[in-house]
């Protein structure tokens, strides 16, 4: 927009407006003409650095946001200073480093100029209501303890599927084996969504394929459950243990089976993923796509030999299960077994 479709106010009249800015505003306006651009900028510069709750949200807003930190770290602005989420007014009780954000947002070069300036690769992530927790310890570090959600940059690059930046920072020294407050590493995380080149990059520098979270699940558990072929190859490719018990006693077979993967399904088996494997209720792979109504799983867990007649701890086949559920398909195929 040109300068001239704003009024032609004094200088100092521009200034005193941008005062009563929120800085969000004053960010948008300070993007909107040369003219602002050159009045503002410095002010905004001064506001952020002055208030590292939400600058690098700011920072990201910025045409050239590289310089703009590396402006703001010249200035002052401690590299491992903690902030919210999302600025106001949004107070996403989350507090974060400025590293977690650049791995978030996948720019390698903020990345690479954090651990120049050295950011703390392995700091955590502070969630939820212990965000409030924090607040009393910035007043006095002696009063309280924090509970952490304990991701690190690497959980955040490699949730994010930004493999060049996983590799930056553990090529910079981040632990590939760091762990959440519930035990999950930076491969769970790529895992369970599917990053295929981040989970290669992580396994080549020694992540543990076979690691356990709080209730015992793998990267292969969360690779199955949510269908993600490619990176639960990889994983087999690394040497996982395809009949790895996790979460209530559940394999990876019992997750894929439970959802309908049926890809996943076969390579599982393929791979000598147990048919005959129980999980705490007693149910196999089988009674799970019986119950949930997974016709084409179920054949496929019959032609491979799976036991029709297992019984749960309820003493229901699988068959039984489906009646139950009204699952006439599945019934029909179970009953010429």
């Amino acid at each position: 927009m040109s300068s001239s479709a704003y009024p032609p106010l004094p200088t100092e009249l521009f200034l005193e407006i941008g005062e009563l800015l929120e800085l969000r505003d004053l960010s948008s306006l300070s993007r909107s003409c040369r003219r602002f651009h050159t009045l503002f900028t410095l002010m905004l510069y001064q506001r952020i650095r002055d208030a590292p709750e939400s600058c690098l949200w700011h920072v990201m807003q910025h045409d050239n946001h590289v310089s703009f930190l590396r402006y703001l770290l010249d200035e002052g602005l401690p590299v491992n200073c903690t902030m919210s989420s999302y600025p106001a007014p949004y107070n996403q009780e989350d507090i974060c480093t400025l590293l977690h954000f650049a791995a978030q947002s996948g720019s390698t070069e903020l990345v690479r100029l954090l651990i120049e300036r050295g950011a703390d690769i392995g700091a955590m992530v502070i969630s939820g209501e212990q965000a409030l927790v924090q607040r009393l310890i910035d007043r006095n570090p002696a009063q309280v303890a924090p509970g952490t959600d304990g991701a690190t940059a690497l959980h955040c690059a490699a949730a994010s599927g930004h493999a060049e930046v996983a590799r930056i920072l553990i090529e910079a020294g981040a632990d590939v084996s760091a762990v959440t407050d519930t035990d999950t590493t930076p491969l769970h995380e790529a895992a369970f969504e599917g990053h295929e080149a981040v989970t290669q990059v992580l396994i080549a520098h020694g992540a543990n394929v076979s690691a356990g979270d709080c209730g015992n699940s793998t990267p292969l558990h969360y690779a199955a459950l949510q269908g993600h072929i490619a990176v639960v190859r990889l994983l087999i490719a690394a040497g996982v243990n395809v009949s790895a018990v996790g979460l209530g006693g559940a394999t990876a077979l019992h997750l894929a089976a439970s959802q309908g993967h049926e890809e996943m399904a076969r390579l599982l088996i393929d791979n000598t993923a147990d048919l005959s494997a129980v999980d705490e209720s007693l149910r196999t792979p089988l009674h799970e796509a019986a119950r949930l109504g997974h016709h084409i799983v179920v054949r496929i867990l019959v032609e491979r030999g799976a036991n029709v007649l297992a019984v749960d701890r309820a003493g229901r086949t699988s068959r039984d299960l489906a009646v139950m559920n009204g699952h006439g398909p599945v019934v029909q195929l179970l009953s010429l077994h």
